[in-house]
């Protein structure tokens, strides 16, 4: 039976969590209709076991994977060259989804052509706290082609994406590995082949908050700074070569990457206000400069909750950062403001 979608699992030690990520996947009515890869990313805990008991009890939809570590962008590769589905969905081991949102998106799946769908998601430590997050503020349930949405305030993260398999291997996806923040070229770099876009009534991805070491942690976004820079610098390749080949979906491109290079400028601050920051936010504005000229210019257009920080890095620009050594009088918390 051909598959309507596959469900990447990226599952590096989640014993604790990864039955829940499961259960939330079977349900009678349409478990034939789902791929199910669960990617043991070189795991050392009991995650490669539990999975196993699953794909017994459901042989065609379940997939336990095997694999030498090689970071949260190697599970994804490894999925999409082995995807059969019609559509490709990716799901953290600790997280899970909302089955009736589930339900309704593999029915909604079932009649369309779409190349993109995005559902909202919710966020919570647990089932019992859940809440509606990133519900965006456009009419829903309308196919809009890209270059329609190129404008509009809206951070698509990979939570709430649904990619046609085929764009994704249009698009040449290979996320880098051994790097956080891999998940920016998954929500950003299928955008190049897709022409058309939903946004659906319905929450499916629920997200838990408050494990230790998340990514999007303030502890973690220290101490992987570096991976913040490769990443961003790297979409600002894949940005400049878009704008090279006129590609028509060029400006929703260059936004999306814009906003994560400012993401990218916060984090350097998180290291204090010191010479070693203003070392390397010299250098990482030099590089994203000579990579992409439009990357790097600052637009207050997106910058509707954070207007200071865009003042604050145009006035640093503007003086050749010289006024660097007033920010000591400034708070972290102005910077994120």
């Amino acid at each position: 039976m051909s598959k309507i979608l596959t469900i990447s699992i990226a599952a590096y030690n989640v014993e604790q969590y990864i039955e829940q990520a499961l259960n939330s996947l079977i349900d009678e009515r349409i478990i034939d209709d789902l791929e199910i890869f669960v990617v043991d990313d070189g795991g050392t805990d009991g995650t490669l076991e539990i999975a196993k008991r699953y794909a017994e009890k459901y042989p065609d939809s379940i997939f336990p994977i095997h694999k030498e570590n090689g970071g949260y962008g190697s599970t994804i590769n490894t999925s999409v060259k082995l995807a059969t589905g019609k559509y490709f969905k990716q799901l953290d081991g600790d997280d899970w989804f909302d089955r009736e949102g589930l339900y309704d998106l593999i029915l909604f799946l079932k009649e369309t052509d779409i190349d993109v769908i995005c559902t909202t998601k919710y966020e919570g430590t647990g089932v019992d706290d859940l809440k509606v997050t990133n519900y965006f503020n456009i009419e829903k349930n309308k196919e809009f082609n890209i270059t329609e949405i190129a404008n509009c305030d809206l951070i698509i993260g990979m939570w709430e994406l649904t990619y046609k398999t085929n764009i994704l291997l249009q698009s040449e996806l290979t996320l880098p590995e051994k790097v956080l923040y891999a998940d920016q070229y998954y929500s950003t770099i299928p955008f190049s082949k897709a022409k058309t876009i939903v946004f659906l009534d319905k929450c499916v991805y629920c997200y838990r908050l408050g494990r230790d070491g998340q990514s999007v942690s303030i502890e973690s976004r220290k101490k992987h700074v570096q991976d913040c820079l490769i990443v961003c610098k790297g979409l600002g390749q894949f940005c400049e070569s878009q704008k090279l080949l006129k590609n028509e979906n060029y400006i929703y491109i260059l936004n999306r990457i814009r906003r994560y290079n400012r993401w990218t400028l916060r984090n350097i601050f998180l290291g204090g206000i010191n010479r070693n920051t203003k070392r390397m936010l010299m250098q990482y504005e030099r590089d994203i400069k000579n990579i992409s000229s439009d990357v790097f210019e600052l637009d207050l257009s997106f910058e509707i909750k954070q207007p200071k920080f865009v003042i604050m890095m145009k006035v640093l620009r503007a003086s050749k950062y010289t006024s660097f050594a007033l920010l000591k009088l400034c708070s972290l918390k102005f910077i994120y403001k």
